[in-house]
């Protein structure tokens, strides 16, 4: 359980200095991060009980609370990805100006919603998260 409370309290402080960022350089790296996934994340952390202070005899888990709810490696591609049978959106060529050869590109559905489908986190916070669980990368950069 003090595990989980320290990942809860860096988690905490890492989006509490994402969410504080303003005027952002155009050309910051970010990442996106599926809102369904992270909702899954915060269950699993028990972000709510802790943000509430619930003490540890009064928190409210399931026996089964680790293994029933772990989010797994994050994943976009059921939220918010296009469908793309023939691989044209996936580049590694490096003729693409500004972009690093290695560069995955995937593109986001028209009908996404930033505050509905997906957040967009900073460096650090990825770092965070992709280093516990792994998954699918979707990196942008932020504009004017």
């Amino acid at each position: 359980m003090e595990q989980l409370f320290e990942e809860y309290k860096k988690y905490s402080l890492l989006h509490k200095k994402d969410s504080m960022m303003s005027g952002v350089e155009p050309g910051t790296i970010s990442y996106l991060v599926s809102v369904n996934w992270l909702k899954k994340y915060m269950n699993f952390i028990l972000f709510d009980q802790f943000k509430r202070e619930v003490t540890e005899n009064d928190l409210k888990l399931d026996d089964d609370h680790f293994e029933k709810n772990f989010p797994g490696p994050i994943s976009n591609e059921q939220d918010f990805l296009e469908k793309d049978q023939d691989g044209v959106n996936l580049y590694g060529t490096g003729q693409l100006r500004h972009f690093e050869s290695e560069f995955i590109d995937r593109f986001v559905f028209q009908q996404s919603h930033p505050n509905q489908d997906f957040y967009c986190v900073n460096e650090e916070l990825w770092e965070f998260l992709f280093g516990r669980y792994g998954g699918q990368i979707v990196k942008r950069y932020y504009a004017r």
